[in-house]
């Protein structure tokens, strides 16, 4: 029976695939593709009580926030077989802050991409103090019953890249707090989004 699920999803998985390259080629070929670049700039972030230093003794609370400038190519994003599918990468202007580690230090590379109903995944890279690299790896689980929670709420960690240790284990949030803080939030993650 299990088999039998997993061939069926198989089978409507390769079927979607080829619909999908379908359209894209027919898109190209009406030259709707020419648009370019999808943009948008999000801010995520927390409080202390979100946020843990594993790497101290003390397991210090510690805030937490990057900013991030993410393009796509749309031709790219929209098409199967390319590695830019689903995917939005980082660009000038991004930044993270994490004191005593990186305060408002630019974001080298890094990505969301996403995996549909399943995550939304976040990954960059970044240069700290003692020029020192770091990685973030996070995730936003979109499987849960509170959809506003899983687009919002992000769990990650901070890892030093050399050594591989884990430095911060953390929960961030687009639009956290107030109902007017959250508009506040939104409007302008809204307004940020451009197809060029």
């Amino acid at each position: 029976m299990l088999g039998a699920i997993g061939n069926a999803r198989a089978t409507f998985g390769s079927a979607v695939g080829f619909v999908n390259r379908q359209i894209i080629q027919l898109l190209k070929r009406m030259g709707v593709l020419k648009l370019g670049r999808h943009m948008f700039s999000e801010d995520m972030g927390s409080s202390a009580e979100h946020n843990t230093r594993v790497d101290l003794k003390s397991k210090r609370k510690v805030p937490f926030k990057f900013h991030v400038e993410a393009y796509a190519d749309l031709a790219k994003f929209l098409d199967p077989s390319s590695d830019g599918f689903l995917t939005w990468e980082f660009g000038e202007g991004s930044y993270v802050d994490l004191p005593q580690i990186a305060e408002k230090a630019p974001i080298d590379s890094g990505y969301i991409k996403l995996v549909p109903y399943k995550t939304l995944i976040y990954e960059f890279y970044f240069k700290g103090r003692g020029n020192r690299r770091y990685r973030y790896y996070g995730s936003k689980d979109l499987l849960q019953l509170d959809q506003i929670k899983a687009w919002t709420t992000l769990k990650g960690e901070v890892t030093e890249v050399k050594s591989g240790k884990k430095v911060l284990e953390s929960t961030t949030f687009f639009a956290e707090g107030s109902a007017l803080d959250r508009i506040k939030v939104i409007v302008p993650f809204l307004l940020s989004m451009k197809v060029r």
